[in-house]
């Protein structure tokens, strides 16, 4: 039995040579300075020897794990007592007793109540105190009003494929089929096509998965976490990253070849330079999610991108070294900042139970955004550079009577003029970019403001 309390008196008679293991999560050190744990380990598992035998708990022969997650008044942080019951899990306990609790209702679906489930899914038994309130409705709160169920049930290989179909259907609609760029007269034909059907099969694949998942005993996806602001403001966040990074991801080094004459080679060096940032912005990031609160850390990492690509949409003709460098590391700078605020959002959205497949899904969401953010500026960018270079006149065949000069003065106007065109589809390609991030800063609104240490303070609940 594992007693998440206020830590246990060890010497006490009623539980010589019983207790198996004890911690301490508050700092205080192990000890109660409280008594309400050895109260709760008393009525749980004292063996009675102080009162010779006539006052025994329940399973007086039993082995005793104390946690000490709550401080001498009572108080103490949430995420102690989660640790306290993962702890208690992870010892191969088989009962937990918690009482304790916070003030105000709940509806099972806080992280405590969340960690609570999956200790039950793992095969441990919970018994959590009600509370002290009452006897109204809405008095139960966490850990009380966790759902405690045993997690039956097959697994969801339909809704995998479900999924898998849908994701499937938009990467073959939007991102296969292109068609040779011309100038001039065939301009009009310049263009991605879109495979409607591809997409009309994963628009039916998806609804299928919905209707599919709502009514199985254990989904792939609880489509209730979209119901929780926090988890659905991640995932749109993480899309709308996914479809700027991609844009950067895959133009920097095709326009650095075309546009500014580099080859491959110092093409892949100078995306480099964006993400290289990107893993030095992750840990900053964290550090600054930790300290400042991931909503805090996500607007400013979405801002900073945002300036980063506005600056890289200014770039002339001919930009220096010094500015592609910096202009490139601060927009990797800003996509590494956002990493720890969505991922810790998105897991703490999710509960415990389901973090793997929160990060999972997060990343679905961005993989979709690089899809679709790359199949449709794609098709836009190639007709957009056939309207600007519509008008412009390629010379193939030197006209009679002219010069040598004369016709490298055409071809070099022709290939300005061209040069000129794929400049601007360029510079409008990150502009768009830095809308697309901006956007971001509004689902990133709805991250949790809370640091991730020291959150929730949870008075114990006395017998």
């Amino acid at each position: 039995i594992a007693i998440v309390d206020t830590g246990i008196d060890a010497a006490h008679p009623d539980f010589q040579g019983r207790i198996a293991a004890t911690t301490d999560f508050t700092g205080e050190g192990n000890g109660d300075r409280s008594g309400h744990g050895t109260h709760c380990a008393s009525i749980a598992a004292g063996s009675g020897t102080a009162s010779g035998g006539k006052y025994r708990g329940v399973a007086y022969k039993a082995s005793i794990y104390a946690a000490k997650v709550l401080k001498a008044d009572g108080s103490g942080m949430m995420s102690d007592v989660m640790a306290g019951i993962e702890w208690a899990v992870n010892q191969g306990v088989q009962i937990i007793s918690l009482s304790l609790g916070a003030p105000g209702p709940s509806d099972g679906s806080d992280a405590l109540c969340e960690t609570c489930d999956a200790a039950v899914a793992a095969g441990v038994m919970i018994c959590a105190a009600a509370g002290n309130e009452g006897p109204q409705t809405y008095t139960v709160g966490s850990p009380g009003a966790a759902r405690f169920r045993w997690q039956k049930g097959r697994i969801d290989y339909i809704g995998a494929a479900l999924m898998a179909l849908a994701l499937a259907g938009v990467t073959i609609g939007l991102g296969t089929g292109t068609e040779t760029v011309t100038v001039g007269e065939a301009a009009q034909a310049g263009h991605i096509p879109v495979r409607w059907p591809w997409l009309a099969v994963s628009v039916v694949a998806f609804v299928a998965f919905v209707l599919f998942e709502r009514r199985h005993d254990r989904p792939l996806i609880r489509l209730d976490f979209f119901r929780r602001p926090a988890f659905a403001a991640a995932n749109l966040a993480h899309f709308l990253v996914g479809a700027a990074l991609i844009i950067g991801m895959v133009e920097i080094p095709l326009y650095a070849n075309t546009l500014f004459r580099m080859t491959e080679l110092e093409s892949g060096l100078l995306l480099i330079r964006l993400t290289l940032m990107i893993p030095v912005g992750a840990v900053l990031g964290g550090w600054l999610a930790d300290w400042l609160g991931y909503r805090f850390t996500g607007v400013l990492g979405f801002l900073v991108t945002c300036g980063g690509y506005l600056l890289v949409s200014r770039w002339p003709l001919d930009p220096t070294n010094l500015t592609m460098t910096r202009d490139l590391m601060i927009s990797g700078l800003g996509f590494g900042l956002v990493i720890g605020p969505i991922g810790a959002t998105v897991t703490m959205a999710g509960g415990p139970q389901w973090m793997a497949t929160s990060s999972a899904l997060v990343t679905v969401s961005r993989m979709v955004g690089m899809v679709i953010g790359l199949s449709a500026l794609s098709s836009w960018g190639v007709r957009r550079f056939n309207a600007l270079a519509a008008d412009i006149v390629t010379p193939i065949v030197r006209p009679e009577g002219i010069t040598d000069q004369e016709w490298q003065a055409m071809k070099d106007a022709a290939t300005a003029a061209l040069n000129d065109a794929l400049h601007t589809v360029f510079r409008e390609f990150f502009l768009i970019a830095a809308v697309i991030i901006a956007l971001a800063v509004l689902p990133a609104l709805f991250f949790y403001r809370q640091r991730a240490r020291g959150r929730s303070r949870l008075p114990f609940l006395p017998h």
